[in-house]
C-alpha cells in the first residue's frame, strides 16, 4: 500500500467518523427547539462567554515563549504571540483544534537557526496544554466520583497521566531507553539527525523541571477560562447541568475536539456532549446549541489571527515548502553537543 493510499484511507476514516457523529446528532435534535433556544438565550451570559475567551491566547503565547527560551531560542514575546495567533487562525480550518500547530511550528523554525528545537517547543507546548487539561478534568471528575460518567472520566484521565509520566520517563532516561530496547527503535528511525536533535531538546527540558512544571501550572487558568466560558453558554441556554458537572465534562469534550478528525472537532464534540450530558436530561438540541456556540466563539477569536496572516504574509506552508524546509535544515542545531555536555555535568554533580 502506497503512502498516498494510506493518507486517503486515513482521511476517509476521519471524515466518516465526523459525518457519522453529525448524522447521529442531527437525527435526534429538533431544529424548532434550537431556534426557540436561540431566541430565548440570555444575551448577558453569551456576551460574558465571548469576552473572557481572549485570555487563553495571552497565556498560551507567554507559555510558548517560556518553552522556547528553555531551549535557547531567542524570540520576542510579541513575535511568539503573533505566531500563536497565526496558528490559531489556521486551526479553524485544519482537522482538530490543534491543526494550526503545524503552521506555527513551520514559521517558528524559520525565525531561528535551531529549527528542530523550535518544532519541539511547539510539540511540548501542546503536550503541556493537554496534560493540564487532563489533570483539571480528572481532578474535578474525581470530586464527583459518585456520578458514573465522572467516575469513568476520572479513571481514564488518571491512566493517561500515568502513561504519559511513564513514557516521558523512559524517553528522557538514556539507561531506561537502552534497557527497554527503545533506543534500538529510535536509532532506526529515518532522519536521524532530527531525531537526535529532538532528544537533545527533551534533555534540555529535563534539566529544567521546575520551569517546565511552571508552564503546566500557568496553563490551568487557560482551561479554567474555557470551562467558565462553556458554563456561561450553558447557563444562557438553560442547560439542566449542575455547575460542577461542567468542570468534568468540558475538559473531556475539548480533549476529544483536539484530535485531528474534523475541523474544530465537528461532529465528534456534539456526539460526546450529548452522551455526557444526557444523564441530566439534556436534549440533543441543547447539546448541539451548546457545543456549536462554544465552537463559533472559539472560531471567531481564532479568525482575529487572520489580521496577522494578511498583514504579515504568514501563509500556510505547502507540502513542498515543508520538504524544502527539512532538507535545508541540515546541518541542524548546534545545541545537541551542548545539551549532552550539560547532561553529563549534571550526572557528575549528582554522583
Amino acid at each position: 500500500m502506497t503512502k498516498r493510499t494510506q493518507q486517503r484511507l486515513f482521511t476517509g476514516l476521519r471524515w466518516s467518523i465526523a459525518i457519522a457523529g453529525v448524522a447521529y446528532v442531527l437525527d435526534k435534535l429538533s431544529w424548532q427547539e434550537v431556534v426557540v433556544m436561540a431566541r430565548q438565550a440570555n444575551p448577558v451570559y453569551l456576551a460574558a462567554s465571548v469576552l473572557i475567551f481572549p485570555l487563553t491566547f495571552l497565556i498560551t503565547g507567554v507559555r510558548w515563549h517560556w518553552l522556547m527560551q528553555m531551549l535557547g531560542i531567542r524570540m520576542s514575546r510579541t513575535r511568539a504571540f503573533v505566531l500563536n495567533m497565526v496558528g490559531a487562525f489556521y486551526s479553524t480550518f485544519m482537522p482538530g483544534s490543534t491543526g494550526g500547530d503545524v503552521v506555527k511550528a513551520y514559521y517558528a523554525s524559520k525565525f531561528t537557526e535551531l529549527r528542530t528545537h523550535a518544532v519541539m517547543s511547539v510539540v511540548v507546548d501542546r503536550v503541556v496544554g493537554l496534560i493540564a487539561l487532563i489533570i483539571v478534568g480528572g481532578v474535578m471528575a474525581a470530586w464527583q466520583y459518585q456520578i458514573p460518567e465522572c467516575r469513568e472520566v476520572a479513571i481514564i484521565c488518571g491512566l493517561i497521566v500515568l502513561c504519559t509520566i511513564a513514557g516521558l520517563t523512559f524517553l528522557c532516561n538514556t539507561t531506561l531507553r537502552r534497557i527497554s530496547g527503545l533506543d534500538f527503535i529510535i536509532n532506526r528511525l529515518p532522519m536521524q539527525q532530527h531525531v537526535q536533535t529532538a532528544l537533545a531538546a527533551l534533555e534540555l527540558y529535563r534539566l529544567k523541571p521546575w520551569l517546565l512544571l511552571a508552564t503546566v501550572v500557568m496553563t490551568f487558568p487557560v482551561h479554567i477560562t474555557v470551562i467558565i466560558s462553556a458554563m456561561f453558554i450553558g447557563t444562557a441556554f438553560n442547560l439542566p447541568l449542575p455547575l460542577m458537572y461542567y468542570w468534568a465534562a468540558v475538559p473531556v469534550i475539548v480533549l476529544v475536539g483536539s484530535i485531528p478528525i474534523s475541523p474544530q472537532g465537528a461532529g465528534v464534540m456534539e456526539l460526546l456532549a450529548l452522551q455526557l450530558t444526557k444523564v441530566y436530561g439534556t436534549t440533543a438540541g441543547q447539546a448541539f446549541a451548546w457545543t456549536m456556540t462554544f465552537r463559533l466563539i472559539q472560531m471567531a477569536w481564532n479568525m482575529t489571527g487572520g489580521l496577522f496572516v494578511l498583514f504579515g504574509n504568514y501563509h500556510a506552508p505547502s507540502p513542498q515548502d515543508q520538504i524544502m524546509e527539512v532538507d535545508s535544515s541540515t546541518p541542524v542545531d548546534p545545541v545537541p553537543a551542548r545539551a549532552k555536555a550539560a547532561s553529563a555535568a549534571a550526572r557528575q554533580a549528582r554522583s
